[in-house]
Parts: structure tokens; C-alpha cells; sequence
């Protein structure tokens, strides 16, 4: 297997308006949906919802961008989604009675030479994952740098007919939302040698900071627009041998330090970066395959 290459972004992500996660219904709560909230009642945003906000964005993205393929959970060509292709591997899978490991060979064989044959997995199911891989990316849940600075309000709505567009008779409900204004801690961990990987994930938090990624429910209502300020990067690399002991050690002894301020407890042991849009724009330059500087050809 290859050396580990690991990388932890954090941040804040600052709610530009209002949000709502739905927690689903609970007793005696003073709304039709109450927001979504910790046992001690504090406002929270799973890792789950931000991952799938900001994987679908990266997918309509990485579909313009020439060599990265992305199925958007719709390509049948690729086995993460229901089709054909899933069926055979399935099928070849059960005849060998592979094992993880042969399965994880099977999807990473490069083809012989001569073959044009496309790889099982696009490239945005190896990064977030799929049925066959484990995500190359974690999410932690998000909650608010200060509590007291999340306040909530309760909203009404009302249910439209499709076909006439008019209020439909008896279908008022509310609704309650996080006002905007808080911060959430946001940390996000890649594990991956791939650069294209990293390309992915840093296109993604290049939309996050341009306040393009939307989160939660009701969005078409304006509700769940985000931004993300604060970047810091941190970066663990085990592939050079010469300081692989010393790197590895550091990082793995690193829990018994007191972090250094505002350094997350997370990236003790690891190395920052100390030019974040640099290192995005790099990582995204690197993705498109192209200077952005460049003028484009008429």
C-alpha cells in the first residue's frame, strides 16, 4: 500500500442566512420540525449533510473539467451506481469469491497494454465512496463556537398546489430555523496520495469560501446559504522515507501535547501551511490542467 498523505482543513462556517436541518419530530417540541440538535439542545450540522452538499457540487463541477469523470450517482458506465456495470462486477465477484483485498485489486489494475477499458469507479465515488470504497474524506459533525450566539425562530409555511401554484386548503405547517449570523467549527480530513483527490476537495472549498454551497432544507426558500472563513490547512506526508519516522512519530506522540493556540487538536503533529489560497489555487490549476492565468485561445 502506499504512504500515507493526509490533510485536515479548518475552519468556521458562517451561516449567510438561515438554516434548517431538520431533527425530525420530537415530543413536545413548539414546531412541526425542529432544527436538528445535540442531547444538551444545542444546534448542530451533521458531517453527512455538508458531505453531500458539498459532493454535489463538486460533481456538477468535475463534469466540465477534461480527465476527471464523474457519474453523479446517474453513469451507469461507473459500478457505484445500479446498472449493468455493478451487475458484472457483482457477478465476477461472487464466481471468484474474492476477498476485500482482491476486490480492492480488482478496482485499483491498471489495464494491459493496448486496453482501453474504463476503470470501475469514477473518480468522485473514489473520493467520497461508494458501495465497493470506503470515503478517501471524513466529515465531523459541526457545532457552534458559541452556543449562546446560535439563536433559533420558528417560520410558517404553507403547502402550493403544483398545477395551480395556490395555497393548498389545510396544509399550513412551521418550520424552525438558526437565524444567521453563528459560526460552526468545520474540520474536514483527506487521506488520499492522489492529487486529484486533492484537486476535488480543494474545488469544493473554494465554493464553500465563495459562498456558493448550500446546506439543508427548504434552499429554493433561500434558506441554507454558508460560507466558509477562516481556512487553515495542515498536512501529513509518510512518503519520503527520510523523515518518515521522525513524522510519523511526532504526529502519532502528539496527544500528549498541549496544541499551540488556535491550532486544532486534531492537526497537532502536522505541518501547516502557511499560503492557504495558494495552495488551493495550486490544487485546483493542478485539477483543471491549465493556468488560470493564461488567456484563453480565440
Amino acid at each position: 500500500m502506499a504512504r500515507d498523505q493526509r490533510y485536515l482543513f479548518s475552519g468556521l462556517l458562517r451561516l449567510e442566512g438561515p438554516l434548517h436541518i431538520g431533527g425530525g419530530s420530537v415530543g413536545f417540541a413548539p414546531t412541526d420540525n425542529p432544527v436538528l440538535r445535540t442531547a444538551a439542545g444545542i444546534p448542530t450540522i451533521p458531517g453527512s449533510s455538508l458531505k453531500g452538499a458539498l459532493r454535489s457540487m463538486v460533481e456538477r463541477l468535475a463534469a466540465n473539467i477534461d480527465g476527471v469523470w464523474t457519474c453523479a450517482l446517474a453513469d451507469k458506465r461507473c459500478a457505484g451506481v445500479q446498472g449493468k456495470r455493478q451487475d458484472d462486477l457483482n457477478s465476477l465477484r461472487q464466481k471468484g469469491n474474492w476477498n476485500s483485498e482482491r476486490l480492492f485489486e480488482e478496482l485499483t489494475r491498471a489495464p494491459e497494454p493496448g486496453q482501453q477499458a474504463e476503470p470501475w469507479l469514477c473518480d468522485t465515488c473514489w473520493l467520497f465512496g461508494s458501495t465497493y470504497v470506503a470515503s478517501r474524506v471524513e466529515f465531523a459533525d459541526l457545532y457552534p463556537v458559541d452556543a449562546s450566539l446560535a439563536p433559533t425562530s420558528v417560520r410558517d409555511g404553507v403547502g402550493i398546489d403544483r398545477d395551480t401554484g395556490r395555497a393548498m386548503a389545510k396544509h399550513k405547517f412551521d418550520y424552525e430555523v438558526v437565524e444567521p449570523g453563528p459560526e460552526f467549527g468545520l474540520e474536514i480530513t483527506l487521506s488520499s496520495r492522489r492529487s486529484k483527490d486533492l484537486g476535488l476537495i480543494c474545488l469544493g472549498l473554494n465554493e464553500l469560501q465563495a459562498g456558493r454551497v448550500t446546506l439543508g432544507g427548504k434552499v429554493s426558500r433561500g434558506l441554507g446559504r454558508v460560507r466558509l472563513v477562516n481556512l487553515h490547512v495542515f498536512s501529513l506526508d509518510l512518503a519520503d522515507d527520510r523523515f518518515r519516522r521522525e513524522r510519523l512519530q511526532t504526529y502519532v506522540l502528539a496527544r500528549l501535547q498541549d496544541p499551540p493556540a488556535g491550532v486544532p487538536f486534531a492537526a497537532v503533529g502536522m505541518e501547516p501551511v502557511a499560503d492557504v489560497d495558494r495552495f488551493l489555487r495550486d490544487a485546483i490549476i493542478g485539477l483543471i490542467g491549465r493556468d488560470a492565468d493564461a488567456q484563453p485561445a480565440v
